[in-house]
């Protein structure tokens, strides 16, 4: 059994890892879909995103007379 140090050490070397590999593999998933590189463009839109999402859940929310309710 390894001594607990190298041991923490190993495993958080290959966490590492994984989180380096999951980026890459991320990252190629986007040649095939052009328009992902741009995801995340609107996050400095926070407050105006979740004001337009409220506003389509409350839209959706309401019962038109055609849908027979």
């Amino acid at each position: 059994m390894l001594p607990e140090p190298i041991f923490r050490k190993a495993k958080a070397r290959a966490a590492a890892t994984q989180v380096a590999e999951e980026k890459i593999t991320a990252v190629d998933s986007y040649a095939d879909k052009p328009w992902m590189k741009f995801a995340g463009a609107l996050a400095d839109f926070h407050e105006e995103n979740v004001r337009i999402a409220k506003m389509i859940e409350e839209e959706f929310e309401r019962i038109e007379p055609e849908d027979g309710a």
